[in-house]
């Protein structure tokens, strides 16, 4: 774009940015290229007895699309399904960070199991409120009056409230 002092200014497109559910853009790399790898090496480190040690790290450089698609492929053979059908997580921050796709996809990994966790253990008291109301219309009592009961077993094994229920009655009250 031509402003009137004569400067040309680029105007970027909307397709050469990213934009996320939580609505930030990211600028999109376009070129997509394979990552660049760089040696460097230190002779400059010693060991306990002084004496000179070589180290050398690789530093990949690699695309922000790139290092997605490397998480994503790792989600996709662990969970089955993509990374854009999870929750949000701040897949920028890591990146800027340096971080390697496989310490993101262990960070997500966390994530999704406490989250399935929390939605079967969030089932489990359900179940658990289900029995103590039972409890409460046919023995007017509550299930902390009864003995102690392997009720996450039962849960796990797939006892219905009214089974345990039933369980319960034969146990404590016939």
């Amino acid at each position: 774009m031509q402003t009137r002092s004569g400067q040309i200014y680029y105007q970027p497109m909307e397709y050469e940015y990213i934009t996320t559910r939580s609505g930030k853009r990211y600028k999109r790399d376009l070129t997509q290229k394979e990552p660049e790898t760089h040696q460097y090496n230190s002779e400059a480190l010693t060991d306990d007895d002084g004496v000179p040690m070589e180290v050398s790290v690789e530093v990949k450089d690699m695309s922000f699309t790139h290092w997605k698609e490397e998480i994503n492929k790792m989600i996709t053979e662990h969970i089955g399904t993509s990374c854009d059908f999870l929750g949000d997580f701040p897949y920028y921050d890591c990146y800027v960070e340096n971080m390697e796709p496989v310490q993101v996809f262990n960070r997500i990994m966390d994530r999704y199991i406490q989250e399935e966790q929390d939605a079967f253990y969030q089932d489990f008291l359900d179940w658990r409120d289900d029995i103590n109301a039972l409890l409460q219309k046919h023995f007017q009592t509550n299930i902390t009056d009864i003995p102690d009961l392997p009720y996450y077993d039962s849960f796990c094994e797939g006892f219905c409230p009214v089974q345990m229920l039933n369980y319960i009655q034969g146990e404590f009250f016939i």
